[in-house]
């Protein structure tokens, strides 16, 4: 499972709402994509250009939630 969060904000809420952007500080509550392409495609097109600011993929691998990729955004 993939995870994006947004540093100062938290993990993207599994009840994000484009109207109302939510966080949570615990992977536990994310959203989840279940590949990396899901994952970028929602940073790249629902928060890039509406946040304008950086973004992270992190993965859960065999229970641990390590950091993936941190792109360079905003």
């Amino acid at each position: 499972m993939y995870f994006l969060k947004i540093a100062g904000f938290g993990f993207i809420h599994e009840r994000w709402e484009d109207e109302e952007p939510r966080f949570c500080e615990q992977h536990t509550k994310a959203k989840r994509w279940k590949t990396l392409e899901e994952a970028l495609d929602f940073g790249d097109q629902t928060l890039t250009p509406r946040l304008k600011i950086r973004w992270e993929v992190w993965r859960s691998v065999k229970g641990k939630l390590l950091p993936m990729i941190r792109p360079q955004r905003g």
